[in-house]
């Protein structure tokens, strides 16, 4: 039995080390892609026929314009256009796979399977950039810190998130890390051909989201490190500007046509996102607001800190690419944190190096390990001891996760709040409601707000029998001291009307009838 498993045992080693069998990184880089690949899908068609993602819409309505009345131009630019084009192909297919199915010729007649294979493509992205994140860590260090960079960023509960939703944030981040890696290219060959690419990646990723072209900085640090060698590539950095233009123009190809729409646009956006604020979206001290997200939920509590003692050590330890990768996520961080609004899905391209630090440090730290003298014969103990640390840092995230996944899956309560509406309030009634259910307003007279806007004497007023509250509450309870009147409405509310159904977070009141 023992000559048995010692025939088997070289037999591994043989077709192994003819590589019949890939490497142990081959393994489980796969298997980090299918599970980021499976988190990132599972739940895509939540809410369907019924939108709650108040973003989709800007990109999947004027796609659906654009395949209408053949008309590429958005018309607006608040947003960049490339990826509602990299969108159009995938309706396009969408449309006639549903009249190969005996489907009506009517394009918009197939908006659920719009919103389906849309969120798809972005869930795909996701997780190509996961991938994409081990090459990061592999030109950083070792394959190591490659696989634990893409561990890392395939359970991000962010990255998770909002790979679920037809919005920029996700396909920028892809066009970011492609970029980063053009750059080390850069760093490590100087060919013409690397400037040119990484020109062309800033400006695809300027034009998907215009934050996205802060990473043309990291082109400009590469030549300017190349320089420093003595290589003389002075017109080179000419090529990665001119393909940056092109690259953006390439995905917002009508802003030439429509300067005058283009300028207030991008101004309407600057002077939102710096001075109007966004209700319940806005602060000060934001680069704390954010560093608690990604502490308690974004990346997880052992991640971050990770990704810290990362920073760190890769400002300790100089080298090109460390330092271009530290530059961009401070840089990017620091920026966005000077806004006025504070929404953390715009971390997102930096998530990528967040979980690229973590990798850094833990790959750097697991070997020099098994390097020390007293660890060199219990090299495996020290291994399991590693791999037991990373299971317990992601086991929360992981739960998190996939309790997100898992939620959006099942059937979204505010669409049992409209079965629930439509079979027991009676048509006519007047009803204010947070703009979420989608209620039947031939059937229903609505008044659509946040119901904290307003004190309770005011929906008295108006007549409104019921009142629906759903989410919109915990986004000002979280911020009391900030909007404390917008609180009180709603505590108001709360104590003074009748609770009639609770579903999920979605609660149904009833007026009573108003004081003497």
């Amino acid at each position: 039995m023992r000559l048995f498993f010692l025939k088997i045992k070289k037999f591994g080693e043989l077709i192994y080390l003819n590589g019949i069998v890939p490497g142990w990184w081959v393994i489980s880089l796969l298997a980090i892609l299918a599970a980021a690949f499976f988190l990132r899908v599972y739940g895509i068609g939540f809410g369907l026929p019924y939108l709650y993602h108040p973003d989709e819409p800007m990109i999947v309505a004027r796609v659906i314009s654009m395949l209408k009345s053949g008309n590429l131009n958005p018309g607006w630019f608040g947003w960049p256009s490339l990826y509602m084009y990299m969108q159009l192909p995938v309706y396009v297919l969408r449309f006639f796979y549903g009249v190969s199915k005996g489907g009506v010729r009517i394009i918009e007649s197939y908006q659920s399977g719009y919103y389906l294979w849309g969120r798809f493509t972005t869930a795909c992205l996701g997780t190509l950039t996961v991938g994409l994140s081990y090459g990061l860590g592999k030109k950083l260090l070792d394959r190591r810190t490659g696989i634990l960079a893409a561990l890392f960023l395939a359970f991000s509960f962010l990255h998770v998130a909002d790979s679920h939703y037809i919005t920029p944030d996700v396909p920028v981040t892809f066009f970011v890390v492609l970029t980063l890696l053009a750059c080390f290219w850069i760093i490590e060959k100087g060919d013409s051909k690397f400037y040119l690419l990484g020109g062309l990646l800033a400006g695809f990723a300027a034009a998907t989201k215009y934050t996205g072209g802060l990473v043309i900085l990291c082109v400009f640090f590469a030549y300017i490190f190349r320089l420093m060698r003595g290589k003389k590539e002075y017109e080179r950095i000419l090529y990665s500007l001119i393909f940056l233009i092109c690259g953006f123009f390439i995905g917002v190809p009508y802003a030439m046509k429509e300067i005058p729409t283009f300028l207030r646009n991008i101004a309407a956006e600057l002077y939102e996102a710096n001075t109007l604020g966004h209700l319940s979206h806005e602060g000060t001290a934001n680069w704390w607001y954010y560093s608690k997200y990604l502490y308690r939920e974004g990346l997880g509590r052992g991640i971050f800190i990770l990704s810290i003692a990362g920073l760190v050590l890769a400002a300790i330890k100089t080298g090109e690419k460390r330092f271009l990768s530290i530059f961009f996520l401070v840089a990017y961080f620091l920026w966005v944190s000077s806004w006025k609004v504070r929404f953390p899905r715009v971390l997102m391209p930096v998530l990528p190096l967040f979980s690229l630090s973590a990798a850094f440090f833990l790959g750097s730290l697991w070997a020099w390990l098994v390097k020390r003298e007293p660890f060199k014969e219990r090299r495996v103990l020290v291994n399991l001891l590693v791999i037991l640390l990373i299971g317990v840092m992601l086991f929360f995230p992981l739960k998190n996760v996939w309790s997100f996944s898992y939620n959006l899956s099942k059937t979204d309560p505010r669409i049992l709040a409209i079965e629930w509406v439509e079979s027991h309030i009676p048509e006519g009634a007047v009803i204010a409601d947070e703009a979420e259910l989608h209620l039947n307003k031939k059937k229903y007279k609505l008044r659509e707000l946040p119901l904290g806007e307003k004190r309770l004497n005011w929906y008295y007023d108006e007549g409104v029998e019921y009142l629906i509250a759903t989410g919109k509450y915990h986004r000002f309870e979280k911020e009391w001291r900030k909007y404390p009147h917008i609180v009180a409405n709603y505590d108001e509310i709360f104590h003074e009307a009748e609770l009639i159904k609770e579903i999920g977070f979605v609660r149904i009141y009833i007026l009573k009838p108003e004081p003497e």
